[in-house]
């Protein structure tokens, strides 16, 4: 157990107790019951099986649930193009969290050092533009 106190405590924390309310308002068999019964979403889970801990996670499983997502839009965008015989524009992936949006827009080659080169670009950007 002192081996991985830290992680008893913060999944007790997340139930309302601490190590301390043990033999008091927590029982010892109570803790023995959650001790045996750790989620794979607990940190004592994470602690003593890390590779199986990975795969309970909520995100593993919107990432693989967004994988699929994708797989099928390619699927019906094939059987479209199979039905129709016509080529049909590529499906949109799922959107992940942290991923770049591919619609923005890239404004030049490389990052500017400074103010001053940017207002110069922006001048350059705006004669060309406008024609002046």
């Amino acid at each position: 157990m002192y081996d991985h106190r830290e992680a008893i405590e913060s999944d007790l924390i997340n139930t309302g107790y601490t190590l301390d309310d043990v033999g008091h308002s927590l029982s010892w068999d109570a803790l023995k019951s959650f001790l045996a019964y750790a989620k794979p979403e607990s940190a004592l889970y994470r602690e003593i099986s890390p590779e199986m801990s990975e795969w309970a996670s909520r995100i593993k499983t919107n990432y693989i649930l967004a994988d699929i997502f994708d797989q099928l839009s390619v699927a019906n965008a094939m059987l479209r193009t199979l039905v129709t015989h016509k080529r049909s524009k590529p499906p949109e992936p799922y959107k992940r969290p942290g991923a770049k949006n591919k619609k923005s827009k890239r404004m030049g080659s490389k990052p500017l050092g400074s103010v001053a080169e940017m207002r110069e670009w922006i001048s350059k950007r705006q004669v060309r533009k406008n024609g002046v």
